[in-house]
């Protein structure tokens, strides 16, 4: 007899089917920068009006002005920050990529508003009629005891001219703070009346001119957000054959990256010819509360005729360059291949941004050999010159030279000596 489900136990089996398929395909091998980008960028326009539901009071801004109390009666809701910066993947940027900066704007605004004063009696409405709203702003970056800004222009904003050169700067680790330094004028046209008495005629409403007219309540704003700043400074060390030659029967191409940027997959080469290749991360999108989508990348480690280890430390590797320099990532990528003679070997990996970096290196690999004219599989090889010396390895002819044997006939009759003295010792 086949069981049978409840239909809604089925349903909800099948939702969580769907459910646990989604999550197992919504990774990517590659991150997709481009499309987190385009969906970004449409839909830029609506930060610049971005309200929460039930939005209230002055998120990241403070009431600098505010005439006849206009901005507590008048403005509702004010905020004007930044969001996120993109490409970024896992809040790390990129100096070779330079990310922009999404900022957002929201206001809620009365367009108009009354209220009362009141003198011995006499109470007199004033009123405020909105005529405009307008928000003015800079991008200010913060980066290792150096700073720059420049106006807010665009949404996105593009970083400052030189912002390439001061990120560069880095060692994998720093923080670049990315500062909104701005304010928002509310524009209103005021009609103040306060009550004036005199002991003649008593008290009556009178338009105060100073108090009226054109006025602005104004707002500053500030907000700040940092990234991991990733920089394109990469060695290499050729750990294996460490003097690019070695015996072919035990080829190695073992690599010893040190970089100021993470790496996520890598692919190796002989002879232009792929051998092996590997991967350290997949990737998946997330979206904030503004609807605008970030990277996160994910560790999952696949690899073929290759094996890597990543490891995160602060290193400072004086003697293999002109000028100190600090790295914060270290990756030992090891490989194997068949071949004999003069081969090209490349390692290519990318980073989480997308740049490439390439290793290419002429490796020669060789029999070994004997007695200056046999290798070492018993084939016969004349040695010394010519496109043998790319299979095989020279070595020493070996010569024997003449031993004459010299009889120590003193020697001997002494030992016999000794021996037969101990022997009548010991009768």
């Amino acid at each position: 007899m086949k069981p049978v489900f409840p239909l809604p136990l089925l349903a909800l089996f099948s939702l969580a089917l769907v459910s646990a398929v989604s999550l197992v395909f919504s990774a990517y091998d590659d991150p997709p920068i481009s499309q987190v980008m385009a969906h970004n960028n449409d839909i830029v326009d609506a930060l610049g009006q971005f309200v929460p539901q039930g939005a209230s009071g002055f998120d990241a801004c403070s009431l600098e002005s505010s005439p006849s109390g206009v901005g507590e009666r008048a403005i509702d809701y004010v905020s004007m920050r930044t969001v996120s910066m993109f490409p970024a993947i896992d809040d790390r940027v990129s100096a070779d990529s330079l990310p922009s900066v999404f900022w957002e704007f929201g206001e809620l605004h009365k367009d108009s508003v009354s209220w009362e004063t009141s003198l011995n009696g006499t109470t007199c409405t004033s009123t405020a009629d909105f005529e405009g709203v307008v928000q003015n702003g800079e991008i200010g970056l913060v980066f290792m005891n150096e700073s720059m800004a420049a106006p807010i222009d665009s949404n996105p904003q593009s970083l400052p001219s030189g912002a390439a050169g001061m990120l560069n700067k880095t060692n994998g680790l720093e923080k670049l703070g990315i500062a909104m330094n701005g304010n928002v004028l509310f524009a209103y046209d005021l009609d103040v009346y306060s009550a004036v008495c005199t002991e003649s005629s008593g008290c009556s409403c009178e338009k105060n001119a100073l108090a009226s007219g054109k006025k602005n309540v104004t707002f500053m704003c500030s907000n700040q957000i940092s990234y991991a700043v990733e920089g394109s400074e990469t060695l290499d060390v050729l750990e294996r054959p460490a003097n690019a030659e070695q015996w072919f029967m035990d080829n190695k191409f073992d690599n010893l990256v040190i970089a100021k940027r993470k790496f996520y997959k890598g692919e190796i080469q002989l002879n232009n010819g792929k051998i092996g290749e590997f991967s350290l991360y997949e990737f998946d999108i997330v979206e904030d509360g503004y609807g605008l989508q970030s990277i996160t990348s994910i560790k999952n480690y696949s690899a073929i005729n290759s094996s890597v280890f990543e490891s995160q430390q602060n290193s400072t590797p004086s003697q293999l360059e002109s000028e100190n320099s600090s790295f914060s990532y270290v990756y030992e990528i090891n490989s194997s291949y068949i071949g004999i003679g003069w081969n090209n070997l490349s390692l290519e990996i990318f980073d989480h941004f997308g740049n490439s970096f390439v290793v290419d290196k002429e490796i020669l690999s060789r029999k070994l050999s004997a007695y200056g004219n046999i290798s070492e599989d018993n084939e016969s090889w004349i040695g010394g010159s010519g496109a043998e010396l790319d299979t095989v390895r020279p070595s020493a002819q070996q010569t024997y030279g003449n031993y004459q044997i010299i009889p120590v006939v003193g020697g001997l009759i002494g030992l016999l000596v000794v021996l037969v003295s101990f022997r009548l010792a010991r009768k």
